[in-house]
Parts: C-alpha cells; sequence; structure tokens
C-alpha cells in the first residue's frame, strides 16, 4: 500500500505545478491511525 501513496502524492505534485492552481481552496490534513500502527508491531 505505501508504494499507491507515494506514487498518488507525486502524481498530485506534478498536477500542482502543471495547472497551478487548480487545487485552491483544498487543504491536506495527516491523520495518524494508532490501530494500525498497533498491529504492526505486533507481529
Amino acid at each position: 500500500m505505501g508504494k499507491e501513496v507515494v506514487v498518488f502524492l507525486a502524481a498530485m505534485e506534478i498536477m500542482a505545478e502543471q495547472f497551478p492552481g487548480a487545487f485552491s481552496g483544498y487543504s491536506l490534513q495527516k491523520r495518524m491511525d494508532v490501530g494500525m500502527l498497533y498491529s504492526k508491531f505486533q507481529g
């Protein structure tokens, strides 16, 4: 799943550079899923 996120973010950055203002009015927020982190460390 990590690769897909990286590719998506790279594509969004390229689009933002090629189409200035296309994403105006939008914001990006990070959220941490504690349950997901917990399950990764449980093995």
